[in-house]
Order: structure tokens, then C-alpha cells, then sequence
């Protein structure tokens, strides 16, 4: 299994990629400290901290959440591909090795959302404590960034469904314009349609109030993505390639 996860990586992280990633973890450090208003100056925004460090929170999380989920989907467009698929004839044997190339795949669109949210969650919180005058409400930002990290992972694991079906690149952008539509519910209380409240049921998305809102428990999500990845893993492992 190390192998085939060593294998996936290598795949993923060309120099391309290295540097795309880069640039990405760099721009979400970037808008942070943007949202944060510290071109206010310290002292201002002591001053006024209950009017703004909400607002930095929240705007925080919805960068991160945004950059993750829209990657990761590429990530698993990428790792999802024909040319990844065609793998399969050079380094498996057998059923069994398909069945852990497809589990090192999903492993790695998994490592690859965790290290990116982790990069960021340590920059947040590093940045908050010693930069800006906000109380480092570490709780909250933990709670954020691990509902960030699960949705982006959710998203990704979608990405590869619909590629194990018909593994057309287009159809990346079903997932991606589902979380933007996601992205225009407000209110969990006051739904324009059934339409709305059938999405929600299905597809995880938090909305911040006083604190992190999910639509219904976050246990029926991930026994949604735990039944996608196994239908993943089965269909491709007994495809004819």
C-alpha cells in the first residue's frame, strides 16, 4: 500500500503542481492577513475588536474553504484521470492490487486537503496570536478548519464518483458549481425550495453564526462519503482497462 500511495504522490506533485501549490498556501496567507484589516493599525482595531474580529474569523473560513474545495476537486480530477487509470496496467497484478492502487489514490486526495488546511490553520493561528490584537479563540478556528477540511474531502470524493461512471474532465465542473450554489444558501431556516433542502441532505456545506452550523448531523455526511468511497474503490478495481 506505501508504495501505491508513493506512486499517487509522485503522479500528483509534478513541478507544476509544487508550484501551483505554493502560489496557493502563499495567496490563502495573503487573504487572511487582508481580512484581518491590519492595515487599520493595531492599536484601531483594539480599539474596536468586537466590530471586526468576528468578521475576520468568518471571512477567514470562507477563504480557506473556498481555495480547498475548488482544489481539491482538481486534485481529484487529476488523480482521477485517464492517464492515472491507465497505471493500473503497469503496476497491478491482480484484483488485490487494484483495489489498494484506488484506496492510495482516495488516501492521497485525503492527505492532500490535510495538508493544506493544516499549513493554513498553523499560519491562522500563529498570525492571530502575534500580529493582530483578536482573542485567539482556538476552539472555533480548530472546529472551522476541520469542517473545512471534511467538506473539501467530501467534494473531492464526489469529483472521483462521477469519474469512476464516465471519466470525461467536464465533469469536474458539476461539483464545483454545486458548492457555489451551496455557497448562496444563508439560512438553513428559510429555504426557497425543496430543491434546496434535497441538495442539503446530501452534500455538506456550515454556515457560521455564533458558532459552526451544518445542515443536519455531520454523521450522516460521512456515512455518505464512506458509501461513495466504497463504490469508488469497487467500480474502479473491476473495470476492464
Amino acid at each position: 500500500m506505501i508504495n501505491y500511495i508513493k506512486l499517487q504522490f509522485n503522479y500528483l506533485f509534478s513541478k507544476l503542481f509544487s508550484l501551483c501549490f505554493a502560489l496557493l498556501i502563499i495567496g490563502s496567507f495573503i487573504g487572511i492577513i487582508i481580512t484581518s484589516n491590519i492595515d487599520l493599525g493595531y492599536n484601531y482595531l483594539d480599539a474596536f475588536i468586537n466590530e471586526y474580529q468576528f468578521e475576520y474569523y468568518r471571512e477567514s473560513l470562507l477563504i480557506i474553504e473556498i481555495v480547498s474545495v475548488i482544489f481539491a476537486i482538481f486534485v481529484a480530477a487529476h488523480l482521477g484521470s485517464k492517464n492515472n487509470d491507465f497505471l493500473v496496467c503497469y503496476t497491478c497484478n491482480n484484483n488485490f492490487d487494484r483495489l489498494r492502487f484506488f484506496c492510495a489514490r482516495s488516501i492521497v486526495t485525503v492527505i492532500f486537503s490535510l495538508l493544506y488546511t493544516s499549513l493554513v490553520g498553523i499560519f491562522i493561528l500563529l498570525y492571530t496570536n502575534v500580529l493582530t490584537p483578536y482573542n485567539l479563540d482556538v476552539d472555533f478556528v480548530l472546529k472551522g478548519l476541520i469542517s473545512v477540511f471534511f467538506i473539501s474531502i467530501y467534494f473531492s470524493c464526489v469529483s472521483l464518483f462521477l469519474l469512476s461512471f464516465i471519466n470525461h474532465f467536464v465533469l469536474v465542473s458539476l461539483p464545483i458549481v454545486l458548492f457555489w450554489y451551496l455557497k448562496t444558501i444563508y439560512d438553513f431556516k428559510s429555504l426557497n425550495s425543496d430543491f434546496q433542502e434535497l441538495i442539503l441532505k446530501f452534500f455538506p456545506i456550515f454556515l457560521i453564526e455564533d458558532k459552526l452550523i451544518f445542515y443536519q448531523d455531520l454523521y450522516i455526511y460521512i456515512l455518505i462519503f464512506l458509501c461513495m468511497q466504497v463504490i469508488i474503490i469497487m467500480v474502479n478495481s473491476l473495470k476492464d482497462f
